[in-house]
């Protein structure tokens, strides 16, 4: 027996029982779909909603996996910079379309009492979705309110390191990937040129010290490049 959203409940989890994708789309996804298309979001593939109404800033909605076996559903949620480019492969592209929107901030609600889990019965299920998603839709419509304006999203970034450091207790200092090509690109948005410089610097060679395949030459000229041309 276990707790979860404040009720006591039998769970035995077997892995013949998963629900199939069909049903799943009808207990889950479509509930999230209605909700979130009366507040303008869009729905743009299986998992993922795309709100674009405050241009160069999109907010983004979605049902991630997680889990070992990604058993496990629950809300994400953030936002996506139309400035800000993407490294894909060896190559630097951007994600200004709604189907092509990506986070450029993503926050995680997965708890061991907030998500879905496709190894329970129906009846089981279609409570959580009704204890998750009125409350899911409240957290990231409060983060939308916290992320409308680009001179908000500094103080974000600090929230949301803050954040990850105390869901996945890493030591604040090594949660370097915060201070990114999208920290860099909106702080030369923001007029803070010699800051974004630094920090796109600091990213680069940190990327490369980690990374198995160093990025090629040519990309670090292209992000100095577009950084220059923000």
């Amino acid at each position: 027996m276990q707790f979860r959203n404040g009720r006591l409940v039998k769970h035995y989890q077997s892995f013949d029982v998963k629900i199939p994708d069909d049903e799943l789309e009808e207990l889950v996804y479509e509930p999230f779909d209605e909700a979130l298309s009366n507040i303008d979001y869009e729905r743009v593939s299986k998992k993922l909603w795309v709100r674009r109404e405050l241009t160069p800033i999109c907010h983004l909605f979605s049902l991630e996996g997680h889990g070992k076996f990604y058993d496990k559903i629950a809300p994400s949620f953030g936002f996506s910079l139309d400035f800000v480019p993407h490294i894909s492969g060896n190559d630097v592209k951007w994600h200004r379309t709604l189907k092509s929107a990506r986070y450029d901030m993503q926050v995680k609600t997965y708890s061991k009492c907030f998500h879905i889990n496709k190894y329970d019965c129906k009846d089981l299920i279609k409570k959580d979705v009704s204890f998750i998603l009125p409350r899911g839709l409240k957290m990231a419509s409060r983060f939308c309110s916290r992320s409308n304006t680009l001179m908000s999203l500094p103080e974000l970034f600090e929230w949301h390191k803050l954040h990850w450091k105390l869901r996945s207790n890493f030591p604040y200092e090594v949660v370097h990937h915060f201070d990114s090509p999208v920290k860099a690109f909106l702080f030369k948005k923001l007029g803070k040129d010699l800051e974004a410089k630094e920090i796109l610097d600091i990213w680069l060679e940190e990327k490369n010290a980690m990374c198995e395949y160093p990025l090629e030459s040519s990309i670090y000229k292209k992000l100095h490049d577009l950084l220059e041309r923000t």
